[in-house]
């Protein structure tokens, strides 16, 4: 699984597999990427992520919370530092 997040959008992808792809907006905040090959969901792009995240019932609560570590992280910067 492969995150990315933009804090100056407040946008997540989740992308659980990298393939071509083509993205339908479900909402104004979710869109539903599918695989161009054979229409098998292959990720999300949620806009408002920490707002949305608890009604993402396709994320089970490990992912959930996962997610928001991410981005948290990412919002205050933080960088992990190998200890040598």
């Amino acid at each position: 699984m492969n995150l990315f997040y933009d804090c100056d959008l407040d946008y997540l992808e989740v992308l659980f597999e990298e393939m071509p792809n083509y993205g339908d907006d479900l909402s104004l905040e979710l869109t539903v990427f599918k695989s161009e090959k054979d229409d098998k969901v292959v990720g999300y792009g949620i806009f408002n992520p920490i707002k949305n995240i608890s009604s993402l019932e396709f994320l089970i609560l490990k992912m959930k919370i996962s997610i928001l570590f991410f981005i948290t992280r990412k919002k205050l910067s933080f960088r992990y530092k190998l200890p040598f």
